[in-house]
C-alpha cells in the first residue's frame, strides 16, 4: 500500500486494513529480506510455525521514497494495421492521476497489486509491474474527473492515388491529417500533466514542442510510427491546447 498526503511515500507488500501504518503494528517490521537469483528474487520467511487453524500476516519489507503527482493522458493510435484509419474517439477522455516514484527498498518490488491509501483510507488500486532497485515508476491511483480532456483529428488534404500497382490502379491515397488535443485543469490545485499520443504517419510539424520519437512498430510496413509527449504544468483554471499535423498512407477509397 502507498500513503499519500505528503512529500514521501511507504510501500508494504500487502494492502492491510484502513490503518494509516500498518507496518509499525507488527513485531518483524524489517521484514526477512531477499535474494537475488539470476532473474527471479526469493524472500525468506524463517521460523515460521503455525498450529491447526492459525494464520499468519507477515510484512516482508517497508520502504520510504519521494514522490511526485503527475496526471496523465494517454492517447492510443488513431490508425489499425498501419493503413486502416479510424480517428480519436469523440467526447471526454481518461485522465489517470498517478504516483511517480523512485524505488529505494534496496531489492526489486515483485509484480502486485499495490494499493493508495490516505490518511488511512484507501484511494485506488491498480497492478504495479516489476520495479528494479533503484528504478523509477509510475502506479495509477484513478481517474481524475477533474481534468477535462478532448481531441480531434482533421483531413486537411489527400492525394488520390499517390501510390498505384504495375497496372496504375490506386493502392494508396496520401492524406494529411490535423490534430488537436485540449487539457483544462479544475482543481483549485496547480497539476503536472503528461500527454502521451501514439500516431502512425510521418510527422510535419514541431508538434508546439513536443518530444517526438519514431518507434520500431512501422519499420517493415507502409507507415512509419511515433510518439508524441508533452509534459507541462497547468494552473487552477487554465488550458492548454496542442497542435500537431502529420501524413500517412492509407487504402485508397478507388
Amino acid at each position: 500500500g502507498f500513503g499519500g498526503g505528503g512529500n514521501a511515500l511507504g510501500m508494504q507488500a500487502q494492502a492491510p486494513a484502513a490503518v494509516a501504518d500498518f507496518d509499525a503494528s507488527m513485531s518483524n517490521v524489517a521484514g526477512p529480506g531477499g535474494e537475488q537469483r539470476e532473474d527471479l528474487f526469493f524472500y525468506k520467511l524463517p521460523n515460521v510455525d503455525l498450529g491447526l487453524g492459525d494464520r499468519s500476516y507477515r510484512v516482508m519489507f517497508s520502504m520510504k521514497s519521494p514522490y511526485k503527482n503527475i496526471y496523465t493522458w494517454d492517447l492510443t493510435d488513431s490508425t489499425a494495421n498501419n493503413v486502416e484509419y479510424r480517428g480519436i474517439p469523440e467526447g471526454p477522455q481518461d485522465v489517470w492521476h498517478a504516483l511517480k516514484f523512485k524505488n529505494t527498498s534496496g531489492q526489486p518490488l515483485t509484480t502486485s497489486v499495490a494499493t493508495t491509501f490516505d490518511t488511512g483510507e484507501i484511494i485506488g488500486q491498480d497492478m504495479l509491474g516489476y520495479v528494479p532497485n533503484g528504478a523509477e515508476t509510475e502506479l495509477r491511483i484513478n481517474k481524475s474527473l477533474d481534468i477535462r480532456a478532448e481531441g480531434d483529428e482533421a483531413e486537411l488534404d489527400r492525394v488520390r492515388g499517390a501510390v498505384k500497382n504495375r497496372d496504375n490502379y490506386p493502392i494508396y491515397d496520401l492524406v494529411t491529417i490535423k490534430g488537436q488535443l485540449q487539457a483544462t485543469n479544475m482543481k483549485s490545485t496547480t497539476i503536472a500533466i503528461r500527454i502521451k499520443k501514439d500516431l502512425t504517419g510521418e510527422m510535419t510539424d514541431a508538434a508546439d514542442g513536443a518530444t517526438i520519437s519514431k518507434t520500431t512498430k512501422g519499420l517493415t510496413q507502409m507507415n512509419p510510427t511515433s510518439r508524441l509527449i508533452w509534459t507541462r504544468d497547468l494552473k487552477p483554471g487554465e488550458r492548454m491546447t496542442v497542435n500537431y499535423q502529420y501524413k500517412l498512407y492509407v487504402r485508397s477509397a478507388n
